[in-house]
Order: C-alpha cells, then sequence, then structure tokens
C-alpha cells in the first residue's frame, strides 16, 4: 500500500486525490497525491518515534466526516509498519472499546470523540500526531505484500461482527502503480458515500490511488443530495450499494437532478434487486450499470457482471475454473441447477478471521471462503443468489427465500424498498414478515392487493403473513438493511387474529388511518406508530375521530391505545358512557380575522417605542444551474396570487384592533445582485435577509437572487413572519420549483387546490371561546419567568447568539430507543432533559414550557401556507427532583393534552408568562432545494436578525431549538442574549443536557439532577 501511494504521488503529485462534499452545511475539503503522501510519511515517523514497531496493532476511529484525515492516518500506519483498524464514528463508545480490545492494539488515533473506558493502549487525535515537528523522512521500515495491512470488521448484518485480516497483497492484488492503465478513465470524478469502517469505503480508498478521477465523498448518504453531489461533480462513475441504488429509483432523482454525466454505475455489496437495476437502466440510458459480488472475508476475490436483462438475477460468472463453486453441506460440488452453499475463491492468499489462527472458523478452507449465501450456476455458469444462508426460512416444514420475496416486492410500482426476514409463530415455526416503504407519487396499495400480486409471481408458503409500511429501512453504516434491527418490530406484527377490522367504528377508524398514513388496508391489530404514525399525525386523528365520531377525542388516544382494535374500543366505550358530543359541520374562513400568533407577533411589535418589526423569515438554497431571475419573479407571483396569505396586511381599525385585510393582488419584490466572489455574495445576501419590510404596505415576499457565475447563484425566499411560519416554506420552495420548472418547459404547472390560511384561522377561532376558559385554569398561577438563573445579567436589550449541542451518533440511538420505551418523541425525551437542567441550575419548582405545534389540525391544511403555527404552554413540576421517567410522563402527558387545546388566543395568556421557556422544534423531511434545479441548502450565521431592545430587564433562558432531520437524526442549539448571558455559561448548560440524556436514556429511574453538580454551571 504505502508504494502505490509513493507511485501516485510521483506520478501525478498535484492532482487532487479526494474531495469531500458535504454539502451545504458540511465540510468540503480537498487532498492531492503529494499532500497526501507528505502527510502520511510525518504520521508513520510519529508512530515510530513513539514507539510503535512493525506488527503493531493501531486502531482508527474516524466519523466520515473526516474521511480525508482518515485516509493521511491509515497510509500512515501502514507506511509505519503497522496494522490498521479502522472503525467508523457511527459506533458507540463501549463497542469501540471492546472491539479495539479484541483487536490488541497497542494504541488509537481518532478524529472527534475519545474511544471509551476500556480501550487498551495510548489515544491521540489525528491533530496531535500531524503537529509533531517530525522531519519529512524519519526511521521508517520497509513494508511487504505479505504483511499483515488492516483488520476491518464486517458489517453484522445477520450476527455479530468479526474481524477480518487482510495482508497488503490482499488490499493490492491486480493493482498496477505504473499508471499505464488508471481505472476509470472516462470519469474526471467519481462519487460515493460509504461509511468509514465498512469493505466499500476501504475499497474506494485503494481504487483512489490508482484511477483516474478525483474520488468524492459524500459523508453521509440521502438520495436527494447524493444525487446533487454527482450533478455537481459532473461525475463519469457512481458507486453505491444495493439499498442505496433502491433509494435512488424511489426518489426519481433524475427528474430533479442532471445527470448526464454518469456513464458507470456501480453497485457492490450484495445483489441488485432486478427491479432496481431495470429502473436504473430505463432512466439512464447512457449508463452502464454492474453488480460487484464480494465479502469483507473474500476480497479482492469478487465477480462483476454488466446488468444484463435476460438475466437479471446474475451476479457473474467464474473467470477461471477454480474461482467459483456451488457445494452441498458436505462440501461435495452440485449439479449445475441445483441449489448449494456460494463459494469465491482468489489467486492471492486468503484473509482470516481475528483469533482464527488455523483459518477455519466460519468458512475458510484451502483458499476457498464460504460467502454465506445460496445460489446456483445457470447452464452458462452464471451464478444467481437464493438467499443469505442466515435468512433462509422455514415455515411449516417448506424452505422459503427471503431474498426471492423482496425481489418480487421490488417489481411492485408502489414498493420503494422492501425488506423481508422470517418471525416466530406459534404454530408454524416461522412465517415471512415483510417491512416496505411506500413508494411516493404511486397510488397506496392494500395487503390485499399487494399479497394477490405476490401469488402471481411466488409460491403460496412465500407470500408474507405479515407486511408492515415503514417511512423507511434501517440501515448499517456499510448501506445495508439491518434485518436484525426489524425482526422484533416485525415478530410484533403476526396476528393472532383475522387483520380485517371487525365493527363498524373500527372500519370506520381504518378508514382515516389510511387516509391520514396514506397507507392501504389497514389491520385491527396494526400500530399506529408502525405505519409512519408520529405526534402531528395522533393530533389530527384526534381532530378528525372528533369530527367523523362527534366525540372529543384526545391525542393521547394513539400513545395510550395504538392499535386499531384499542382505539376503537375506547371510542365505543366513550359512545357508551353517553359524553359530551362535539358538532361536526365544517367551519367557514373568517374573513379579517387574525391567527393566534399573527396577534401575538403584532402584540411583541407593540411592546417598544418605537415599535420593532419581527422581521422577515427566509430560506436560501445554493443554486449550481442556470437561474432566470424573470422568469423566477413570475413564478413567486404566480405563488402570492395561489396563497391569499402572501397579499394579506395586517391593518388597525376601530378601537386599535388589528384585523386581515387580503389584497387581490400583491406583487412580490425582485433584487438581484451581482457579486465577483463567494465572501461578497454572503454580505449581499445577508443585507437582503435583514432589510425590513414596508409590513403595512407590502410587498411582504422577496426573491434574492446574487449572481457569482452564469451556473451559480445564491438565492433566498424572504417573507414577512406576519403572513408565513417555517412550514411555509417547505411547500412554497416545492411549488417555487415545480412552476419555474414547468415555465422553463413551456408547460403549465399541475398543483392541487391549496387550503387557505382563512380557512384554517376560521377552523381554529371557532373553537376559542371554550378553549379560553381551559387556558386561563391550566396556566393561573404559573409562574411568568424562570426567576433566578445564575449567571444571567439584567440587561433590556438583545442580540442573538448560539452554540451548538454535542447531539451525537449514539445518544441519538438512545433517544429513539428512550422514544420508544416511553411511548413519546425524540423531541419530549431530549426536552426532558433540558428541563432538569434548567430546574437545578435555577433551583425552580415548576416551568412553564413554550413549543409550537404546526397549526394544520386537520390534514386537509397541510397545503396552507400563512403564520399558523400554533405555541403551546405547558406547566411542568420539577422542584421534586423527579425521575427521568416521570419527567418525560409529565412533559408528555402535557404536552398531548396542550395539543388538544391548541386553538386557543396565545396573545391573551402571555403577559401572564412572559418569560416561558422556549423550546421550538421543527422537522425536515428532505433536504432545502429548488425541485428541478440542481441545488443545496445554504447555511447562514445563526441568529442573523434577531437584535432589540427590551420594554424590561430580560428574564428569559437559552432557547433549545431541536431539529429532526430526514434521517431521523436530532439536532440542536442554544440561542441565547448575549448581553445577558455569556458564552462559557451557555456552553456549560450544553455540556450539562448532553450528559444529562447520556445517563439517564439508559436510566431512566435515575433522578437528572443528581447527575450534575451545581458548581459546573458557576
Amino acid at each position: 500500500m504505502p508504494g502505490l501511494l509513493a507511485a501516485r504521488a510521483a506520478a501525478d503529485p498535484h492532482q487532487i486525490a479526494l474531495l469531500l462534499d458535504g454539502g451545504a452545511e458540511g465540510p468540503r475539503e480537498e487532498l492531492t497525491f503529494e499532500r497526501w503522501l507528505q502527510r502520511a510519511e510525518r504520521v508513520a515517523v510519529w508512530l515510530r518515534d513513539h514507539g510503535v514497531r512493525t506488527g503493531d496493532r493501531i486502531g482508527l476511529v474516524f466519523p466520515s466526516g473526516g474521511w480525508l484525515a482518515y485516509a493521511v492516518a491509515y497510509c500512515g500506519v501502514l507506511r509505519a509498519g503497522a496494522v490498521a483498524v479502522p472503525l467508523g464514528g457511527h459506533l458507540g463508545p463501549a463497542t469501540v472499546a471492546a472491539m479495539l480490545d479484541r483487536a490488541q492494539v497497542t494504541g488509537t488515533v481518532y478524529y472527534a470523540e475519545a474511544p471509551g473506558p476500556g480501550t487498551p493502549g495510548w489515544r491521540c487525535t489525528i491533530e496531535e500526531v500531524e503537529a509533531f515537528p517530525a522531519p519529512p523522512q524519519g526511521d521508517v521500515p520497509a513494508v511487504h505484500a505479505g504483511d499483515l495491512a488492516q483488520i476491518l470488521y464486517t458489517s453484522g448484518t445477520t450476527g455479530v461482527p468479526k474481524g477480518v485480516l487482510a495482508s497488503h497483497a490482499n488490499l493490492t492484488h491486480g493493482l498496477d502503480p505504473s499508471g499505464r492503465r488508471r481505472l476509470l478513465a472516462h470519469s474526471r470524478h467519481s462519487v460515493h458515500a460509504f461509511a468509514l469502517g465498512t469493505n466499500a469505503a476501504q475499497a474506494m480508498l485503494v481504487q483512489a490511488l490508482v484511477c483516474a478521477p478525483t474520488t468524492v465523498i459524500v459523508p453521509r448518504f440521502d438520495a436527494d443530495s447524493f444525487a446533487a453531489a454527482i450533478a455537481r461533480h459532473r461525475a463519469g462513475s457512481v458507486f453505491v450499494v444495493p439499498s442505496m441504488a433502491a433509494e435512488l429509483v424511489a426518489a426519481n432523482v433524475w427528474r430533479y437532478h442532471d445527470l448526464s454525466s454518469v456513464r458507470l454505475l456501480g453497485s457492490t455489496a450484495a445483489a441488485l434487486p432486478a427491479a432496481v437495476a431495470r429502473a436504473l437502466v430505463e432512466h439512464l440510458p447512457d449508463v452502464t450499470v454492474t453488480n460487484c459480488y464480494t465479502s469483507t472475508e473474500a476480497a479482492p476475490a469478487q465477480l462483476t457482471l454488466v446488468f444484463d436483462p435476460e438475466r437479471p438475477t446474475a451476479v457473474g460468472r467464474a473467470d477461471r475454473p477454480d474461482a467459483l463453486r456451488v457445494t452441498d453441506d458436505n462440501g461435495s460440488s452440485v449439479a449445475r441447477g441445483r441449489v448449494g452453499q456460494v463459494w469465491l475463491r482468489g489467486v492471492s492468499a486468503s484473509r482470516t478471521y481475528l483469533d482464527d489462527d488455523d483459518g477455519s472458523a466460519g468458512g475458510f478452507s484451502g483458499g476457498w471462503v464460504a460467502m454465506g449465501d445460496y445460489g446456483y450456476l445457470d447452464d452458462d455458469g452464471y451464478l444467481h443468489l437464493i438467499d443469505r444462508a442466515a435468512d433462509v426460512v422455514k415455515s411449516g416444514g417448506l424452505t422459503a427465500s427471503t431474498l426471492r420475496v423482496e425481489a418480487a416486492l421490488f417489481e411492485h410500482p408502489a414498493i420503494a424498498e422492501a425488506a423481508v426476514v422470517g418471525v416466530p409463530h406459534p404454530i408454524l415455526g416461522q412465517v415471512l414478515a415483510a417491512a416496505v416503504v411506500p413508494a411516493s407519487g404511486q397510488p397506496p396499495v392494500s395487503d390485499a392487493q399487494l399479497r394477490a400480486f405476490l401469488t402471481e409471481r411466488l409460491d403460496r408458503h412465500e407470500v408474507p403473513s405479515v407486511i408492515e409500511r415503514v417511512p423507511a429501512l434501517p440501515h448499517n453504516a456499510g448501506g445495508k438493511v439491518s434485518k436484525e434491527s426489524l425482526r422484533p418490530r416485525l415478530s410484533l406484527g403476526v396476528r393472532k387474529g383475522g387483520p380485517v377490522p371487525a365493527t363498524e367504528t373500527e372500519q370506520e377508524l381504518g378508514a382515516l388511518w389510511s387516509q391520514l398514513l396514506r397507507t392501504g388496508a389497514v389491520g385491527r391489530s396494526d400500530d399506529f406508530f408502525a405505519l409512519g404514525g408520529d405526534s402531528l399525525r395522533a393530533a389530527q386523528l384526534a381532530a378528525q375521530a372528533t369530527e367523523a365520531f362527534g366525540l372529543p377525542v384526545p391525542s393521547a388516544l394513539a400513545f395510550d391505545h395504538p392499535d386499531l382494535a384499542g382505539q376503537a374500543a375506547w371510542i365505543d366505550a366513550v359512545r357508551a358512557a353517553s359524553l359530551d358530543t362535539v358538532r361536526s359541520e365544517p367551519v367557514p374562513a373568517t374573513p379579517g380575522a387574525l391567527s393566534s400568533l399573527q396577534l401575538e407577533l403584532l402584540r411583541w411589535m407593540d411592546q417598544t417605542t418605537p415599535a420593532r418589526d419581527v422581521g422577515p423569515m427566509y430560506v436560501c438554497v445554493d443554486v449550481e444551474d442556470e437561474l432566470d431571475p424573470d422568469l423566477l419573479c413570475a413564478g413567486l407571483a404566480a405563488l402570492v396570487h395561489r396563497h391569499e396569505a402572501l397579499r394579506t396586511r395586517c391593518v388597525r381599525g376601530a378601537g386599535d384592533a388589528w384585523h386581515a385585510l387580503v389584497l387581490p393582488e400583491l406583487a412580490p419584490e425582485l433584487v438581484v445582485l451581482d457579486a465577483a466572489h463567494r465572501g461578497e455574495g454572503d454580505r449581499l445576501l445577508a443585507q437582503e435577509l435583514i432589510r425590513p419590510f414596508a409590513w403595512r404596505t407590502g410587498p411582504l415576499v422577496r426573491a434574492v437572487v446574487i449572481r457569482l457565475a452564469p451556473q451559480r447563484q445564491l438565492f433566498a425566499l424572504v417573507a414577512h413572519h406576519l403572513v408565513v411560519d417555517g412550514w411555509s416554506f417547505g411547500i412554497l420552495l416545492h411549488e417555487l420549483g415545480e412552476v419555474y420548472t414547468a415555465a422553463r418547459a413551456g408547460a403549465a404547472p399541475v398543483l392541487p387546490e391549496p387550503a387557505q390560511a382563512g380557512e384554517v384561522v376560521g377552523w381554529h377561532r371557532a373553537r376559542w371561546p371554550q378553549e379560553r376558559r381551559w387556558w386561563r385554569t391550566a396556566l393561573s398561577g404559573a409562574p411568568g419567568a424562570v426567576d433566578e438563573l445564575p449567571g444571567r445579567r439584567a440587561v433590556a436589550r438583545y442580540a442573538a447568539a448560539s452554540v451548538e449541542v454535542g447531539l451525537d451518533t449514539e445518544l441519538n440511538t438512545g433517544l429513539r430507543g428512550a422514544a420508544m420505551t416511553h411511548r413519546t418523541t425524540t423531541f419530549v425525551v431530549a426536552a426532558a432533559g433540558w428541563l432538569a437542567v434548567l430546574a437545578r441550575h435555577s433551583g425552580a419548582a415548576e416551568l412553564v414550557v413554550l413549543t409550537p405545534v404546526t397549526g394544520r389540525t386537520l390534514p386537509r391544511f397541510e397545503s396552507a401556507v400563512g403564520c399558523l403555527t400554533q405555541s403551546l404552554l405547558i406547566r411542568v413540576t420539577v422542584g421534586d427532583n423527579p425521575s427521568f421517567a416521570t419527567l418525560i410522563a409529565r412533559l408528555r402527558d402535557g404536552l398531548l393534552v396542550a395539543t388538544d387545546h391548541q386553538a386557543y388566543p396565545l396573545a391573551e395568556f402571555t403577559e401572564a408568562v412572559p418569560y416561558p421557556v422556549e423550546i421550538p422544534f421543527s422537522r425536515w423531511s428532505g433536504h432545502t432545494h429548488l425541485p428541478g434545479l440542481v441545488s443545496r441548502g445554504l447555511a447562514l450565521p445563526h441568529g442573523l436578525v434577531w437584535r432589540w431592545r427590551l420594554p424590561g430587564p430580560d428574564q428569559g433562558v437559552p432557547k433549545l431549538e431541536l431539529a429532526e432531520h430526514r434521517d431521523r437524526r436530532l439536532t440542536g442549539r442554544l440561542t441565547y442574549n448575549r448581553h445577558a448571558v455569556d458564552r462559557q455559561l451557555a456552553r456549560r448548560l450544553g455540556d450539562a443536557f448532553c450528559t444529562v440524556l447520556r445517563a439517564a436514556v439508559h436510566h431512566p429511574a435515575a433522578r437528572p439532577a443528581d447527575l450534575l453538580d451545581e458548581t459546573r454551571f458557576r
């Protein structure tokens, strides 16, 4: 390996070898071959100087955001004659420590988080290693092809990860360092998104040393950002695993991104489903789709095949007689057409397992490697896989292949992704269970329809007994579907009775589920949350059921009774008790009415002299495409006409009362500026974002285009907060992209009729009289502020500043697990941790939380643009030092009850609670971009707008802002008044927040306040 790097650095010193592209909000780094070699040599010298000797094992713990530093460290370890033990940042500290201990490492180099307790040897950051003042050339040994190079752990898809030992010869076999035959010579860039610590990532690192193009790494995969990176770099080669390919197909990425540069799409690690491969070939006709069949144990032995529609299930054919065989359980080769165990063999010495000196464990035999798959050879010698040996299911004496069932499910147009496992059954032993992700833009398919479709393609015993619809499949760091994660969940779906709703209430309620969750027929034992429900859907279900059944149905119903039969039984019981009924006739829009949030914002604006403007809201996009500003403005004008909220002005009437005035037309503002470079562009954009609106007269919407180059612009959509909320921008960006794309093609956009803000406001205001009474009682005697907050200064001015809180991968996993345990959301678990920190620091007996909900109470309201967010005030007792479980329950129950009473005039109650604990929460279902254009979200400094003078001393506490992303990852930041709170205190509060969560998610009976030392905040 060191020889490959040295040869390439000599041949192409200034070529960019690796490029890390983190998108709009992530890092962007480059590494030339010359610099790669220089830095790796420095690492090698440091290691030798610190006592590392030939054969010592060195742990490398790097997240995917540290890809380039990892490449340097990895080659440096090998140059020092040592053995690399790569582990990705997705693993928790305890797991990392156990794996490093098992590998008997001498020491560990890491990027961000140090390995946990129990890690053997020394630990050092890569920054400290590279800062070592060593000479360019040091005392490093010669490295030989047969020397051990790395210990790489398998993905553990079907069991416990195993350490696999590989020599330098295993890694470099067949590679030409001379440059006479550079791989992928058709490309200037190749793109992948493989996580560090996986075999696919290691293969890409080695390939980068001998291939022609620059290797572009996308540190985190999702279909949209990955496709955007391909388009951005005009990549000729793309590498994925099958689950990634399925997501690209499901997302129809070619509709929104220009992928015309791609000539090769290589899939590795498992068999590419035929339906996915056919879709790739259909939509990317100029692309050669290949499937590489290998494993961590077998590499460099592999089979590679260009997808052949005549052999859609084939994965390749051996290029020599002793490279592939299929055997029975006794190790004898079987006839062609017969199913058996698959073995591969390379020409170099095979790899071995860690702690398996004789190479006999798990299928290393005489140079052959057992692949852990069942398959057969056809008459022409092509290998067809049946299934993983661990995934073959025996049900009622019959054998079923999960791979075959998954392939059939992929054939259905309404299914984007599928995974099938065997789950326990009291009579048959096991039955098949399928988790499917519905395809967007396709009509939903019922279980009955899907089973009828499968019956035409499968044997009867292969049709799944359980079909669960899920928003996404769980994946491990290598991108493979984690079936072990699915099996417990799908086991709950084994039905003891018939799946068909039995009563009239179950049938009617099931229809509401189907409409709300966009799924097919619902079974009486189905779980609301397993089908994709969440807290928003639970509130919408309650509102719809209230109207449908004429009963006051609470949002807590879905949490207390997640199954359809349980919810129906509750409704029938309430009916039998003859409790109050609720009128269900629709409420018309109320002309001139303002929403609760609009009235609250206007109250804020009246608090100071002169009145301060609450300012604009905005979303920014980096566009790497041609952009016609006039066409864009015309599209925005069409949206202003389409959504009445965007042409609504707030005006004073008699008695100084505010009301809404909807204008027939109100043109948006277009600002087009030229910038010489990105820094100037950011500055100009920031100026336009904070420039005040003439909100009394309009316009209230602004499009800003900063031109950097003919195909590079910074774009911002800006609107006054009085006419939009955060939810609105998701709608507007999507619709603006649709309208612009259609106009550019000379076509009319196809957009469904939206709900109008007036209808939503009317629905809420009709409920104000009855909800006022509830809120007066609920907030009677509530504290107006957190009176004592050590370290807070009494000032009457505000300027926003913020610090991020470290919600890493392990903590996110813990939050999701705790949320499932407590039947709530990750937001509630995280917010409870913040309340525990504030309670400990302030000594408060009670806290009042302010958090928003969308205000789109009914599903038909989700298309409404406007200032419609509802802010809930929730009282939580904290002074009795409750356990974490108790604190979660109090916040969860308070949030659910408040959600049921969300239709109330907030401005009438905030004077009683002027300084609540603010915990805003946003959920992102996708990535910020303009559909139809090569674009990505653009991050700007946080707290850009919020500066003002207050009517009195600021009694607020730092605001915890939480966001859930498309991959269910939770991120957070603390936003505080830098005039009142020091940055050091904000950081200590953030650290304490993470400390509480790390301990409490695993020990719910613990009392979070006991985990914190009061002096840490001083």
